[in-house]
């Protein structure tokens, strides 16, 4: 049942992917906590919440693109210095209009989550490849771990 689990880049992806994930919920409960506590109103917490989840929506292709595109490092380091930004600024600025708080949510709602290669950043290494005639269709892609060869 857990064959994969033997792989040798297996658990490594796994517990990378888990910590992820669960930054991302920590991220969102974070921040309704705070903006309920600052503004006392769950409906605007509520709110600023649900757009941090329409700026992931939104931003999620975006940010898949582009690291297909330019590669994981670059996308990774001004996503991550974005998303960082964002929190930030609703932190710092709890009395501002509620309109520029969920209009800063959703700048900061999807850049340095997971971004389709987020294992990029933990030393390993993905590559794709493509189907019949160098198309997307039937790609796939690889990780393995940095040093070690792909499929081993």
């Amino acid at each position: 049942m857990f064959k994969i689990l033997r792989k040798p880049y297996a658990v490594g992806l796994s517990a990378m992917n888990l910590l992820v994930r669960l930054a991302g919920g920590a991220v969102a409960l974070a921040l309704v906590l705070f903006v309920q506590e600052s503004r006392g109103s769950f409906a605007a917490a509520g709110f600023v919440a649900g757009c941090f989840a329409v700026g992931t929506a939104c931003g999620a292709p975006v940010t898949g693109r582009l690291v297909d595109r330019v590669g994981a490092t670059r996308v990774l380091l001004v996503t991550a210095a974005v998303h960082a930004g964002a929190l930030l600024a609703i932190a710092g600025l709890p009395r501002v209009p509620l309109g520029v708080v969920a209009g800063i949510a959703v700048l900061g709602g999807r850049p340095g989550r997971r971004s389709g290669r987020g294992c990029a950043v933990s030393g390993w290494r993905c590559s794709r490849t493509s189907g019949s005639g160098g198309r997307r269709t039937g790609s796939k892609v690889h990780c393995w771990k940095s040093g070690s060869l792909p499929g081993r």
